[in-house]
């Protein structure tokens, strides 16, 4: 992703100092990363060990791209997190967002999950829509319509976006350059257990 190496350090210090707005997390003036989902979003979308398959865990926070193992908020609380690019959630209607870093101790594969409530399904839409535009060429997601679910390939892995219902979801998952045909595996793997969780 674009912005993992150069805000990393940058969102350790945002946490450190909770300079996330009114709103974020349970409903306190202020958010910081925890292991505790903490909102109604990460209690029904953060993956749990082993989930969505064997070998996944939730990375230390030192660990995970822009310092956080799970972050919740609001759209204007994510402006800590990854600045520029929390300005489309916050232009589609998206009341709460959730980022979670896992790895998968079976490989090398690390994932940055982000799960939006964008408040309607139109909104979620609208979201997809423009990952559509901005990610091509487009890699089909078996079992899914593309204009339910897509990926994109990257240098050694896929990032893939779906949307069910008012919620959507970009899945980056990387560290597959030793086995490529995986990443897109894995993506039809975390898309369909996210499409039950929003159910």
């Amino acid at each position: 992703m674009e912005f993992k190496t150069s805000f990393r350090y940058f969102a350790i210090v945002c946490v450190a100092i909770s300079v996330c707005g009114s709103g974020c997390g349970s409903g306190s003036s202020s958010s910081s990363p925890s292991a505790d989902p903490g909102t109604a979003l990460g209690q029904r979308f953060a993956f749990s060990a082993n989930q969505p398959a064997a070998g996944w865990q939730q990375q230390l926070p030192d660990a995970g791209d822009y310092g956080v193992g799970l972050w919740t908020g609001t759209a204007s609380g994510l402006y800590n997190i990854i600045d520029g690019a929390a300005g489309n959630y916050a232009t589609n209607g998206c009341t709460e967002i959730m980022l979670q870093n896992l790895a998968n101790t079976n490989s090398t594969a690390v994932c940055t999950l982000y799960a939006a409530d964008c408040g309607t399904s139109a909104n979620a839409t609208a979201m997809f829509a423009m990952s559509q535009k901005l990610y091509t060429p487009a890699v089909t997601i078996a079992g899914y319509d593309p204009t339910i679910a897509f990926g994109n390939t990257t240098l050694d892995g896929i990032r893939s976006f779906a949307h069910f219902g008012r919620y959507y979801f970009d899945i980056d998952l990387s560290g597959y350059a030793a086995d490529p045909t995986s990443a897109l595996a894995d993506a039809t793997t975390f898309i369909g257990t996210l499409s039950s969780k929003s159910n």
